[in-house]
């Protein structure tokens, strides 16, 4: 199969994207950057849906991955499913089951499962999570976390590039 990725950042959390960016050695193709001063999660959201369902008409994508819980993820999965795009969500079946905690993450993670299509879960726990909530099983991916992989994929650089693992520790 002959994939084209293309890599869309939202801006949020930017400092940290900006980081990570530079110690994996890539940008992305897009960034839509509407994080503002004193912004709550629905202005963002607002402002976000229709900013992505403009980047999912221009680039006709078979699929949509969003990555965690954050509102940026939402936004994503939102603007997909109203411009008929598959979605597969990357960090599925994470729960609490308090929508307080994390707030507002928790209620992402639920919305955002109802929204995709195929769901890249980390844990056998979040697999089973995902079972229990009616997710059909031939949707669920026992994929490992990408934070850890990151992270195990930075502890393994060689010795020479130790400058950027203290960079990381150093957070």
């Amino acid at each position: 199969t002959d994939w084209r990725v293309r890599f869309c950042f939202s801006g949020q959390h930017r400092e940290m994207g900006a980081q990570t960016f530079g110690e994996l050695g890539f940008a992305p193709d897009d960034t839509i950057d509407l994080m503002r001063a004193g912004q709550t999660p629905s202005d963002f959201l607002g402002a976000a849906v229709p900013a992505l369902a403009a980047l999912i008409r221009r680039e006709q994508p078979a699929w949509v991955a969003v990555q965690g819980d954050t509102t940026s993820a939402l936004a994503g999965a939102i603007a997909a499913f109203y411009e008929r795009t598959s979605v597969i969500h990357i960090e599925a079946g994470l729960r609490t089951y308090d929508a307080a905690l994390p707030f507002p993450e928790e209620i992402h993670r639920q919305l955002v499962t109802r929204l995709a299509t195929a769901h890249a879960a980390p844990t056998a726990r979040c697999v089973d999570a995902l079972r229990r909530e009616g997710v059909p099983t031939a949707n669920i991916l026992l994929s490992g976390n990408t934070g850890i992989d990151c992270l195990l994929r930075t502890v393994a650089l060689p010795s020479d590039q130790s400058g950027q693992l203290e960079k990381i520790t150093s957070l």
